[in-house]
């Protein structure tokens, strides 16, 4: 009965990861409380297949998907679609900027740095200490976005969630030293983010034109 319990609490997902021209696609299971990394596969995206970050040819991307879920011998999991930083600008707004959300705000909007129509908004109200609270918007493009949900949905599997893992990392760190200001520096080939966050949970990111790519001169 044992094993058949832990065996019932073990659920398999697909991890997709993009950033810097590569799609890296991992079999992951949660199980007894521990993440496990059960498998993986890294293929080099030429930019007629993947863009900088739209997907340009929608069935040849989900085609790889579905062979890599054939590889791995799964049966339809889940997928969990991590987009690194350069698809996603982080905002915080106080109480005396921001009294109520609404993803149609003109001062939100106007933090973006995309048009309005091309916005994508996630919001989460997070809390500092007693009086402190923010309201946490983080913006994507909507075509972009939309581009990889639509793979997702070829494949035939369910979309768990789409998400930024470095954004968790800072909120991890602050949580963790507890620091005054958090720094975090996630370096691309070709672009830098940068997120700070604040002891009172204020976050921002700010994308730098330039990444590891400017610093390499042959093989150093």
């Amino acid at each position: 009965k044992k094993t058949n319990f832990k065996e019932a609490n073990s659920v398999d997902f697909l991890g997709i990861y993009y950033a810097n021209s590569q799609l890296t696609i991992t079999h992951l299971q949660r199980k007894n409380n521990s993440n496990i990394i059960k498998d993986f596969v890294q293929i080099n995206a030429p930019t007629d297949l993947i863009g900088e970050f739209k997907i340009e040819k929608p069935p040849e991307v989900a085609r790889i998907i579905k062979d890599v879920i054939d590889i791995f011998e799964l049966n339809y999991p889940p997928i969990i679609l991590f987009l690194s930083s350069s698809f996603f600008t982080t905002r915080s707004f106080n109480d005396r900027e921001l009294v109520v959300f609404s993803d149609e705000d003109p001062l939100i909007l106007s933090k973006s740095p995309f048009l309005p129509d091309e916005t994508l908004i996630q919001y989460k109200r997070v809390n500092g200490d007693k009086s402190t609270s923010y309201h946490r918007v983080i913006y994507a493009n909507k075509d972009v976005i939309d581009s990889w949900i639509n793979v997702i949905s070829q494949s035939g599997c369910d979309i768990a969630t789409v998400t930024c893992p470095a954004i968790h990392t800072t909120e991890k760190l602050n949580q963790k030293f507890k620091s005054e200001i958090s720094v975090l520096c996630d370096v691309e080939d070709f672009s830098t983010t940068v997120y700070v966050i604040r002891r009172n949970c204020e976050l921002f990111s700010s994308k730098l034109p330039f990444g590891s790519s400017f610093y390499i001169t042959g093989q150093e």
